[in-house]
């Protein structure tokens, strides 16, 4: 059999290994082939896979090596390994092969681990202006060209295949946020409530079948943010309290991140903090804490284990989505900047919205939007201030001209779907953005 066809078979055989997640040997007609398929079953185990580089067939030898001795022991099931010794001859053609099979052994094995640290944005681009109304949880589905999304109290994808939208028709809600999609994208959880205080709800893929999954006890109470676990069997939801007062209508007195296990029906806290976001091994939980220091309102990402334990914060900022490998979290900050004008007393102050990742690990950055001033605000502001200094408040506060939230990943790691606005008010500002990624 040719090379060209054995990279092609080889390639079928980890689509069906990716897809079934089941590591039997196929029954082989040649002592290559399944040495070849013990090999990749041995690569999946070891999840340490480099990205490709110039030495990667090298290197790729070398990993093959030492993961056969490491992983031996763990692999019983394959009997065949026990009465096989690696031939040297077969290890650079496994090697060779796999390099020529993908550019990027991710697209293969999706779960692998990358070893990069840093993310650079090589192209962004706006995929479609939603006018001017707020936008609100873009999430990027399997297919790679849908984007379902929160718009004025419903939910809708957007097809970029044929530029169509879908609505679902959920008229009975008065208020309907944060959709959710299963794993499987077979159902759509959200926020929403049709004469009460918002709950979680269900619905299928199709908009049929919605069932309410949990209410509040209390008025003063209300569910938002669902997020699933891997496997589909469990939700992490934020749980809001608000009461009323006499200046500005509500005040919210708390925010609690809840788990829920589907099946039994049963909750519980883990801990205080909103905006809860699975990791993709199932062990953790990433969420934004909002602190209150004085009249300023500080927000920050933390983990914490779904026992509740080992709380700790990672960053300043809020928003925050796993990557689908669960080595970094995408998720907004607003930074500040302080313009004089006038008189040294009077200054402006601008506002920046932007989407940063994170290496969980390392704890290294890396920016991925970047806002910019609004010079033609600015230098009104300024013109105003020179002619009326008396007049112009010791703070004025404007914000970027665009700001940016709500990242979410796509499903192979390679792009993120964001919301953003560009500040005006006039005119479809709200759109929704997409940036390709390249890791380093």
């Amino acid at each position: 059999m040719s090379l060209s066809n054995e990279q092609d078979r080889l390639s079928q055989y980890i689509d069906r290994l990716n897809q079934t997640g089941r590591i039997n040997i196929d029954k082989a007609d040649d002592q290559a082939w399944t040495e070849m398929l013990d090999t990749v079953h041995l690569i999946k185990l070891s999840n340490i896979i480099d990205m490709p580089t110039p030495d990667f067939e090298e290197k790729g030898i070398q990993v093959i090596k030492k993961e056969v001795e490491k992983t031996r022991k763990k692999v019983v099931e394959i009997k065949t390994l026990k009465k096989r010794t690696w031939k040297k001859h077969f290890l650079p053609v496994v090697a060779a092969s796999l390099v020529a099979l993908s550019v990027c052994l991710p697209t293969f094995f999706p779960n692998q681990k990358a070893k990069a640290e840093q993310i650079r944005v090589v192209k962004e681009q706006q995929l479609v202006s939603l006018g001017v109304s707020k936008v609100n949880f873009p999430t990027m589905l399997s297919d790679g060209k849908s984007v379902g999304f929160e718009k004025d109290e419903k939910i809708f994808i957007w097809n970029q295949s044929n530029q169509s939208f879908k609505q679902f028709p959920l008229n009975s809600f008065q208020y309907m946020r944060n959709p959710a999609w299963s794993p499987d994208e077979k159902t759509i959880a959200f926020s929403g409530y049709q004469t009460k205080n918002a709950g979680i709800w269900l619905m299928e893929q199709d908009g049929s079948h919605v069932r309410q999954l949990a209410a509040p006890g209390s008025p003063d109470d209300f569910y938002d943010h669902p997020t699933w676990s891997p496997d589909g069997k469990k939700l992490a939801f934020a749980k809001q309290s608000y009461q009323l007062n006499d200046s500005d209508g509500v005040t919210q007195t708390s925010e609690e991140i809840w788990l829920m296990d589907i099946g039994a029906g049963k909750l519980r806290k883990i801990t205080d903090g909103s905006e809860p976001s699975w990791s993709p091994d199932g062990k953790n939980i990433a969420y934004t804490k909002t602190r209150i220091k004085g009249e300023s309102i500080q927000k920050e990402v933390w983990i914490i284990k779904t026992d509740g334990s080992n709380p700790k914060k990672l960053t300043d900022g809020m928003e925050p989505k796993w990557s689908p490998n669960g080595q970094f979290l995408t998720f907004a900050r607003n930074t500040t900047t302080n313009e004089k004008v006038g008189t040294e007393k009077a200054q402006i102050v601008v506002t920046y919205r932007e989407i940063l990742a994170l290496h969980v690990e390392s704890k290294s950055e890396s920016q991925l939007t970047k806002s910019k001033l609004n010079e033609r605000e600015l230098n009104n502001l300024i013109s105003s201030s020179k002619s009326a200094t008396n007049n112009l408040p010791v703070n004025v506060v404007m914000s970027g001209e665009y700001s940016d939230w709500q990242p979410s990943w796509s499903k192979d790691g390679k792009s993120i779907v964001f919301v953003r606005d560009t500040n005006e008010e006039k005119g479809n500002h709200f759109n929704l953005m997409k940036i390709d990624l390249k890791y380093e």
